[in-house]
């Protein structure tokens, strides 16, 4: 190999590390798409839907998510400030529907509060 072909390869080198700099700046901004491994759905409501006057908004969680999860998931997906949250566990229940037995899911609820001023358009669109 002549050195100029050494040359060459290290500012080819160099390119890569540039387009990985670059995948890591995307990467930084596909984390909005982690919210989904902890948000189902807002869990909408006539209660629900009153507490939006007071800036709580209620969310369908996975079972394995907690709180700081929760926060840093609302946080990233809509742009608000999370001052906290409450979850609460629903267990299953037996449902009959004839002579079947069946059963209601569990689920996980999370009312998020945010910060005065902060609102998200859940029905935006609709």
């Amino acid at each position: 190999m002549s050195p100029s072909n050494d040359v060459k390869n290290e500012n080819e080198n160099k390119a890569e590390f540039k387009n990985k700099a670059d995948l890591k700046m995307e990467t930084k901004e596909v984390k909005n798409s982690l919210a989904y491994r902890y948000l189902i759905a807002p869990w909408i409501t006539e209660k629900s839907h009153s507490q939006m006057a007071s800036n709580k908004y209620i969310f369908k969680v996975f079972k394995n998510s907690n709180k700081k999860n929760i926060a840093a998931a609302v946080e990233s997906l809509y742009g608000v400030d999370v001052i906290g949250v409450n979850t609460v566990s629903i267990s299953s229940k037996k449902r009959r529907y004839g002579k079947t037995i069946g059963k209601k899911s569990a689920i996980k609820k999370a009312m998020v509060s945010l910060k005065e001023g902060d609102k998200i358009d859940i029905f935006e669109g609709a």
